[in-house]
């Protein structure tokens, strides 16, 4: 067997050409951490408003697909769980634990514009107040971020459909089978004057109609509500340990279903058709 030498300067210019760079993952998880003065949904059920409410969220999404061209742009998987934790809950078996929700859903963008996403929802009560409930969410997005320079609106329409559930999902509604629709915008600001700490202003607001049966009757707006989020990147973090934000805000919550508010009193809360609820978050994705 015999060897070729290299010329020195052949052997300089291998030894100094860049390593490639790697692969990006397609595989990425995420992990949060709020806190807030009370526990109200999205449809609009004051859950509790006593002590504070410690909510974890945590999950992985599995990229199939990234293009920046074409007409599908993004189709990706997720799956994870969120709890509520409330402070001044003593159940003799799990303590402060008050709710936790399995998720997993599929997500795809359109036109390097439209959102859309399905997503499987199992509410699980570990004091046992109320059987498991199978909901499924659809999603329906415009990403218009950039047509006004470092603006969108983000409007969006969501279906929510509890497909069969022990309990109503606000009290007083049908037990499954019945949907709710929320209408939306989540206008956002990004401000880049600091640029090692970009922020962005929100001011999510949403509209819930609900759907025959859900709320007890039928047809008319039930819940509304409208709150500025104000998010910072944490730059001074090295990204080997992921990508940290943190958050705060307030929403304000009007109940126009009578209903709502004599579940809110039945659960031993204020029955107030006006709620705030402040909170404070940490995100991490990686």
């Amino acid at each position: 067997m015999s060897f070729i030498a290299l010329p020195a300067y052949a052997e300089s210019t291998l030894s100094d050409r860049p390593e490639p760079p790697p692969p990006q993952p397609d595989v990425h998880g995420f992990l949060e951490l709020a806190v807030k003065n009370a526990y109200i949904t999205p449809r609009g059920l004051v859950v509790h408003t006593k002590g504070a409410a410690i909510q974890p969220l945590a999950g992985f999404a599995f990229d199939l697909h990234s293009s920046t061209v074409g007409t599908l742009n993004s189709l990706s998987l997720s799956t994870g769980g969120w709890a509520d934790l409330q402070t001044t809950q003593n159940s003799d078996h799990v303590g402060i634990w008050n709710e936790f929700d399995y998720f997993a859903g599929i997500s795809a963008k359109l036109f390097n514009r439209l959102d859309l996403a399905a997503t499987y929802y199992l509410f699980v009560s570990p004091p046992h107040e109320f059987k498991f409930e199978h909901n499924i969410e659809f999603k329906f997005g415009l990403d218009d971020h950039g047509y006004i320079k470092n603006f969108g609106f983000r409007p969006y329409t969501k279906l929510f459909w509890t497909v069969d559930a022990g309990a109503s999902t606000v009290v007083y509604g049908r037990k499954g089978m019945a949907l709710d629709v929320e209408v939306g915008l989540s206008p956002i600001y990004n401000i880049t004057a600091i640029q090692r700490y970009p922020i962005s202003v929100m001011l999510p607001a949403f509209l819930t109609f609900g759907g025959p049966g859900f709320f007890g009757h039928t047809g008319l707006l039930e819940v509304f509500a409208v709150g500025p989020i104000g998010s910072v990147l944490l730059d001074f973090v090295p990204r080997r340990f992921g990508t940290w934000y943190f958050e705060g805000g307030v929403t304000y919550f009007h109940l126009l279903d009578g209903n709502l508010v004599r579940a809110s009193r039945l659960l031993g809360n204020s029955g107030s058709r006006d709620e705030w609820v402040g909170v404070s978050r940490m995100r991490l994705s990686f």
